[in-house]
C-alpha cells in the first residue's frame, strides 16, 4: 500500500508563525517597588512606556497585580527605552534594548512623586544621553560593567537570532520543494529536499531551542519525509523518520504548553498534535508499534476533546480512537469510540466502516454478524460523499463480506447435503 500525503498545508501556518516573530516580538519583565522600609513589593497598575528611540513609535502596557507586564506586538528591529511610572513611586527606565534582547526588563521603583515623563521629555533625556555616549556624568563603575555587559549580551542575541531566522527560512524553501515532489509522486527527490529541509531545521533548532515553530516544522517534514520513504519500500528509514517525527512535535508541544496564554495558542497546539498522531498512528499500524498505538489513543483524545464546537473533527478523532482500539484488540473500546463518533456526527462514514470491519474481524464471527457487517457497510455507503474513499472503501467491504457469506452459506449447503466432493 501507499500513504497519502498528510498535513503539508500545516507548513504554511507554522511558517507564517515565525514570520511573524520575525517581525514583531515581545517585550515583558516585572516591575516593584523598593519602600523606605526596605521592602519590596510588585507594583499593580504602573504605566510601562516602551519607547522607540531611533525612529518614532511609543508602547504602552499597565502591570497587573503581580507586577508583570507584557507587549507581543513591539517591531523586533530597533532600540527602545523601558520607562515605568506610577502614583507614588519615582519613575525609572532602562535603556538602549530590544525585545526579547535580553528576554526581560525587570525594573525596581523607589518612592517619590508619581510623574510619568512626557514623550517630548524622553526624546529630551534620549538626546542628552547621546551627547555623552548615553552615560551620566558619573556613571558608577558597577552599573557600567553591567550596562556593557548587556549591550554584548543583545548584540550576540541579535546575531543569533537572525542566523537562526535565515537557516530556518532555507529550510522551509526545501520544505516547499520537497511538497512538490511528493505530489507528484516523485519520491526521490522529495527524500532529497526534505532530509535538506529537516538538516536547517536542526541547526535552527540548535540556536535557538525555544522556537516552537522550528520543531513543528521538522516533526511535520519528517512525517512527509517518511510517507516519501515508505512509498519507495524504504520501510526502515521511514519507520526512524515517523519516530523521529513524533518526537519533534512533542518538542513542540512542550513549548507551547510552557505559554498557554499567549494567542494562537491552541490553533498551533491541535496543529502539531494532529501531526504528532499521524505518525503515532502509521506506527502502530503499519509497524505494529503497540507504545505507539497507545500514544495515539492520548493524542486523538486530546484532539477530540481540544475540538470544541467543531463536531465532524471530535467525531472522526473518535472514529481513529476507535481504529487503534481494534489494533489494540480491545473490541469494547473501539465499540464505544465509534459509538460516540456517531453521537457526535450521525453521518460520519467512516465511523460505520469501522463498526463494518470490527463485525468482520470478530473471532467468533457467523453469518448473522458478517451480514451485520454489510448492513453497516451500506449505512457508511449511504452516507459518504459520492466517488469519496470512504464510498469506495463501503463498496470494498460490501463485496468481500457478501463473497464470505455466499462461500459460508455454500459450506453449510453442502455439509447439510451429505454431498462429498469428489477428490
Amino acid at each position: 500500500m501507499k500513504l497519502r500525503l498528510m498535513g503539508f498545508v500545516l507548513i504554511a501556518i507554522l511558517a507564517s508563525a515565525l514570520t511573524t516573530l520575525a517581525q514583531v516580538a515581545k517585550m515583558e519583565g516585572t516591575v516593584t517597588g523598593k519602600g523606605a522600609d526596605g521592602k519590596v513589593v510588585p507594583i499593580e497598575g504602573a504605566t510601562v512606556d516602551i519607547v522607540r528611540v531611533d525612529i518614532k513609535g511609543q508602547y504602552t502596557v499597565t502591570t497587573d497585580k503581580k507586577g508583570n507586564y507584557i507587549h507581543t506586538g513591539i517591531p523586533y528591529s530597533g532600540t527602545y527605552w523601558v520607562i515605568v511610572s506610577a502614583p507614588g513611586w519615582q519613575a525609572n527606565a532602562v535603556y538602549n534594548v530590544q525585545p526579547e534582547r535580553p528576554p526581560r526588563n525587570d525594573i525596581q521603583l523607589v518612592p517619590g512623586n508619581g510623574h510619568r515623563p512626557t514623550y517630548d521629555e524622553i526624546v529630551a533625556a534620549t538626546k542628552a544621553a547621546g551627547a555623552n555616549g548615553g552615560k551620566n556624568a558619573a556613571p558608577d563603575p558597577k552599573e557600567e560593567a553591567e550596562r556593557k555587559k548587556k549591550e554584548e549580551e543583545n548584540r550576540k542575541s541579535n546575531e543569533n537570532f537572525e542566523a537562526m531566522k535565515k537557516t530556518f527560512e532555507e529550510g522551509l524553501e526545501f520544505s516547499k520543494k520537497g511538497g512538490e515532489f511528493l505530489n507528484k509522486a516523485d519520491y526521490p527527490n522529495a527524500i532529497q529536499q526534505y532530509k535538506l529541509a529537516a538538516d536547517k531545521y536542526r541547526a535552527a533548532g540548535a540556536l535557538d531551542s525555544d522556537q516552537q515553530v522550528i520543531f513543528s516544522n521538522l516533526a511535520l517534514t519528517l512525517k512527509n519525509l517518511a510517507v516519501a520513504e515508505f512509498n519507495s519500500k524504504n520501510r526502515d528509514a521511514a519507520q526512524k523518520d515517523f519516530k523521529d517525527s513524533a518526537e519533534a512535535a512533542k518538542v513542540a508541544i512542550g513549548i507551547l504548553d510552557k505559554k498557554p496564554d499567549e494567542k494562537d495558542y491552541l490553533t498551533n497546539s491541535i496543529g502539531v498534535h494532529e501531526v504528532r498522531v499521524e505518525s503515532l498512528f502509521i506506527l502502530g499500524d503499519q509497524f505494529q508499534d503497540q507504545d505507539a498505538l497507545k500514544d495515539a489513543v492520548t493524542e486523538y483524545s486530546w484532539l477530540a476533546g481540544k475540538y470544541g464546537v467543531d463536531t465532524k473533527k471530535a467525531s472522526i478523532a473518535y472514529s481513529k480512537i476507535g481504529d487503534v482500539q481494534s489494533d489494540l484488540m480491545d473490541r469494547d473500546a473501539a465499540q464505544a469510540a465509534y459509538d460516540k463518533a456517531l453521537s457526535l456526527n450521525p453521518k460520519n462514514a467512516y465511523a460505520y466502516l469501522g463498526m463494518a470491519m470490527l463485525k468482520a474481524t470478530d473471532p467468533n464471527a457467523d453469518v448473522a454478524k458478517y451480514k451485520e457487517g454489510v448492513e453497516l457497510a451500506k449505512k457508511a455507503k449511504s452516507v459518504a460523499e459520492p466517488n469519496s474513499k470512504e464510498a469506495q472503501k463501503a463498496d470494498e467491504t460490501i463485496k468481500g463480506l457478501e463473497e464470505t457469506i455466499a462461500t459460508m452459506d455454500d459450506s453449510k449447503n453442502a455439509a447439510g447435503s451429505g454431498k462429498k466432493k469428489k477428490p
